[in-house]
């Protein structure tokens, strides 16, 4: 058994890389998020507070830590968030939807390891194209909730990305010479649909943002 917490944000990374955790036998007990400030390096700002109906989805806890400016806060608010798992939920491995950046990686190992925890990053360095093919052929769907790309407008905003399309969002990377699987901030996601549940989303467009209003939990895939 390897007891688990999984820090989510409710983007695509993290939700897969948590539902691939637990196919590999990963006792994921609880999720978590830590909430940063709009311009944080380390993670992920957009739609954080609706992690927790990806939590209530899968019938797990989720836990949440607000964070102040700057890298020391957030990695303080990192280390608060897990102890707070290690204290309520005696978990021993981190569940980590890195994908390429060693920056990111690098800095929840230090965390992780500082408390006795093990990482898991089941999507470390996977081929961005070849990912977001197998993302989609395991069932799992998601909206664009910002746009930061030569190439992408806003009509990709609140646009469900799925087997249909997503070859449309792989030719524009390529056009336009940008990661398809958005790792350099290209855009955000918010996941709509796994395997397990699906998610019903509401909001707006504001700019270069599709702001969610609400999100509801609709049935299983």
């Amino acid at each position: 058994m390897r007891p688990a917490v999984a820090l989510i944000s409710g983007g695509k990374d993290s939700v897969y890389a948590t539902h691939l955790a637990i196919w590999q036998g990963f006792d994921v007990r609880v999720a978590a998020t830590v909430v940063p400030r709009p311009d944080s390096w380390i993670l992920q700002y957009e739609n954080t507070p609706f992690a927790k109906e990806h939590a209530s989805a899968l019938g797990i806890p989720w836990i949440v830590f607000m964070s102040d400016v700057g890298e020391r806060a957030e990695l303080e608010a990192l280390k608060s968030l897990l102890e707070d798992a290690m204290d309520k939920y005696c978990v021993k491995w981190v569940i980590l939807g890195a994908l390429a950046s060693e920056y990111q990686r690098t800095r929840f190992n230090y965390v992780a390891r500082d408390l006795g925890l093990r990482v898991h990053t089941p999507l470390w360095h996977l081929d961005p194209r070849a990912y977001l093919k197998r993302l989609v052929r395991d069932g799992f769907e998601f909206i664009i909730t910002r746009v930061a790309a030569e190439g992408l407008d806003t009509s990709w905003l609140g646009k469900r990305v799925t087997k249909e399309n997503l070859n449309e969002l792989i030719t524009l990377a390529e056009a336009h010479s940008f990661n398809p699987a958005g790792e350099g901030g290209e855009y955000e996601t918010f996941v709509v649909k796994t395997p397990l549940y699906a998610l019903d989303v509401s909001g707006r467009v504001e700019g270069t943002r599709f702001v969610i209003e609400g999100v509801d939990i609709l049935d299983s895939g």
